[in-house]
């Protein structure tokens, strides 16, 4: 069974990257057992505790290609620190699991039927290889279309935390059992502080997570899922209408890392880059950090690729200056952070393009 990371979807290799940095980060070092599996190492597997001896060890039979290792969509890792590849007396996978979910993976530990502590795949496709089957038929056809991601010309948006995979992830598959999650979850300021206490805090279902960032994003103030909006939501009736919302993101990919590698890996002649960063001079109010060399980051990065890029910006004398080699065109829209009923403020922002 192979080891090789440069096997995998592209996208589990960056994942696996950012996972293995963030849990080194926390002093939890893993590393990588396996990887790709053939039709014959899944067989072997699946004989164990059924033809062979063992325990069972795999619900998922080669010769069917139901296993995710088999399309290069998950990997397992093993504990590096000299303590046991698998000792977890002090809860070392789970919470090298909850930094896997935190990224955007599928934790095997979540799992309710049939718990599988070193396991992480991508939930591109669903929890089952069911979807990938219907679409490709075999594993040879779903790795054959890995060679045009960075060409592919389709739509890309980046969740740096995770969250937004998995938000509309149980949208997409678990839509029923959101809404009954949300039910009678008031728009108050305590049920708000309650629930942010609770954000990101160990021990809850990916369905759990995904009401509470919901709730989160509904009712604080400018979506900063900080302070609260003092303002009523029908929360029910947004969740309805977040179905149309997975439609529109069901041929979009959503990444998860730094803005300048994801426009170097998509761009070509005929991308279209929109970037929204946070405005300059207001960072500290963004849950993600974004310095000033950040925003000079970004200009650089603009300046050199070959697609085109639309922008927007506060209207701001440092921006202005840093741009001022392209089309900047200033507009003004309704503040709805600060408007109130019989008023009509308004905030001046940039567009700027490079065609």
């Amino acid at each position: 069974m192979s080891r090789d990371t440069t096997k995998l979807h592209p996208i589990l290799q960056e994942k696996l990257a950012l996972l293995k940095s963030k849990c080194a980060a926390q002093g939890l070092k893993i590393g990588v057992s396996e990887c790709m599996r053939t039709v014959a190492e899944q067989d072997a597997l699946y004989a164990k505790g059924r033809t062979a001896p063992g325990s069972i060890v795999t619900k998922a039979r080669g010769s069917s290609y139901s296993s995710m290792h088999q399309w290069g969509t998950a990997f397992d890792f093993y504990r590096n620190d000299g303590k046991g590849a698998y000792y977890d007396e002090d809860g070392f996978f789970a919470k090298v699991g909850r930094i896997g979910q935190s990224i955007g993976l599928e934790w095997g530990g979540s799992w309710t039927s049939f718990q599988d502590t070193p396991h992480f795949q991508l939930p591109n496709w669903g929890s089952t290889t069911k979807k990938l089957k219907n679409l490709y038929g075999a594993p040879s056809k779903f790795m054959a279309t890995w060679k045009d991601l960075d060409k592919r010309e389709g739509d890309e948006v980046v969740d740096l935390d995770g969250q937004l995979v998995n938000l509309f992830r149980c949208i997409k598959y678990h839509a029923a059992e959101l809404e009954r999650q949300m039910d009678f979850m008031l728009t108050s300021r305590q049920t708000f502080y309650d629930v942010r206490s609770c954000n990101g805090m160990q021990g809850f279902t990916d369905i759990q997570r995904a009401a509470q960032f919901y709730y989160l994003i509904k009712i604080s103030f400018g979506s900063d899922i900080r302070s609260f909006g003092c303002c009523k939501k029908n929360l029910p009736s947004a969740v309805e209408r977040l179905k149309a919302v997975q439609e529109r993101l069901a041929a979009v990919l959503i990444e998860q890392k730094d803005f300048a590698k994801l426009i170097q890996s998509y761009d070509n002649p005929k991308a279209l880059f929109y970037c929204d960063p946070p405005y300059h001079g207001t960072e500290k109010y963004y849950t993600e950090q974004f310095s000033q060399e950040d925003h000079v980051r970004l200009c650089e990065c603009l300046s050199q690729i070959k697609g085109r890029f639309i922008l927007s910006y506060n209207d701001d004398d440092y921006i202005r200056e840093l741009y001022k080699n392209f089309r900047i065109e200033a507009v003004s829209r309704n503040h709805n952070l600060v408007s109130r009923k019989g008023e009509n403020k308004r905030f001046n922002e940039l567009i700027i393009c490079n065609f």
